[in-house]
């Protein structure tokens, strides 16, 4: 029985496994919640059709144990949307700050400017940048609560990628200082 060769042989099963925990952290990170629904529906029913495996015995022995379980997820999962939220504030913030002046530039060469500039400004950018706009941002923020585990996973897959470019960044600023102040007054008359 397939059941068997899952468990004793062990190599397909894990091999499922691996693939159903891509799958998720493709759909989540995709911010697609609908898919990565539909996969951990599929994947459960694939283990409980094909193995010896009682998925539900927990819930049917300590009910009052596991069905507390369920708010400890969400909370949990809360508390990673929000620290997922503050990353995303920060990172839209730097590209705010780095667009700024070209959105001021363009602002001023708009006909509006001459007549009521800074109303006309607000008016044009109150919602940039519109990825920290949380109404824009329902399905992904749900995602991060409902399927929190797959985010965290793929947070520490990448953290070694996210940290040298943070390095990269800071060591070209270093640079950037070195020269200016190198340079500073040599320009002059």
């Amino acid at each position: 029985m397939i059941s068997a060769f899952m468990l004793t042989s062990g190599w397909l099963f894990w091999i499922f496994v691996t693939a159903v925990i891509v799958a998720e952290i493709s759909a989540t990170e995709a911010d697609n919640p609908f898919m990565a629904t539909v996969l951990m529906a599929v994947s459960i029913a694939v283990i409980a059709l094909f193995s010896d495996a009682d998925l539900f015995a927990v819930l049917r022995l300590h009910p009052i144990w596991a069905l507390s379980l369920v708010p400890l997820y969400f909370a949990v999962g809360a508390a990673w949307a929000l620290w997922k939220w503050r990353c995303l504030v920060v990172a839209s913030v730097a590209e705010f700050e780095v667009n700024k002046a070209d959105l001021i530039s363009e602002h001023q060469r708009s006909e509006a400017w001459k007549s009521s500039p800074f109303e006309d400004f607000i008016r044009r950018f109150k919602d940039y940048p519109p990825s920290a706009a949380t109404y824009e941002n329902k399905k992904r923020i749900t995602t991060w609560i409902g399927f929190w585990p797959f985010s965290v996973l793929w947070a520490l897959l990448t953290w070694p990628r996210r940290l040298a470019a943070q390095i990269y960044k800071w060591m070209v600023t270093l640079f950037q200082r070195m020269s200016d102040a190198a340079f500073v007054g040599k320009f002059t008359g």
